[in-house]
């Protein structure tokens, strides 16, 4: 019983790392903002603050038929602007999704 705990709870996780890439942001902040603005989130959230949690939050419900994933995420952060899902963090106003991503984000580019 607890191998299969072990191996779930603590092998490699694998999924498309445009995940963790907010485009959006990336275009007009350094890689430092994006770490902290994630670091932040991830203070606020504390229950969303590990990889494989992050991924599945990012992943539910995302649907690639009519295009990549980027686009994908492009549509869900607009959703999330219409249906007021934002939050302010380092004076951003930042849609859950690009919090989550730079959450995720911040995980994955450790120094």
């Amino acid at each position: 019983m607890a191998i299969p705990t072990w191996h779930y709870k603590f092998r490699s996780m694998e999924y498309d790392k445009s995940l963790a890439k907010p485009q959006i942001l990336l275009n007009i902040l350094d890689t430092e903002a994006i770490i902290r603005i994630g670091k932040l989130y991830q203070k606020q959230h504390p229950d969303e603050k590990s990889e494989r949690n992050l991924v599945s939050l990012l992943s539910d419900s995302l649907s690639t038929e009519n295009g990549s994933i980027d686009l994908s995420i492009a549509r869900r952060i607009k959703e999330d602007f219409k249906a007021a899902s934002i939050l302010t963090i380092d004076g951003w106003i930042l849609s859950t999704t690009e919090g989550r991503q730079c959450a995720l984000y911040s995980l994955t580019n450790l120094k």
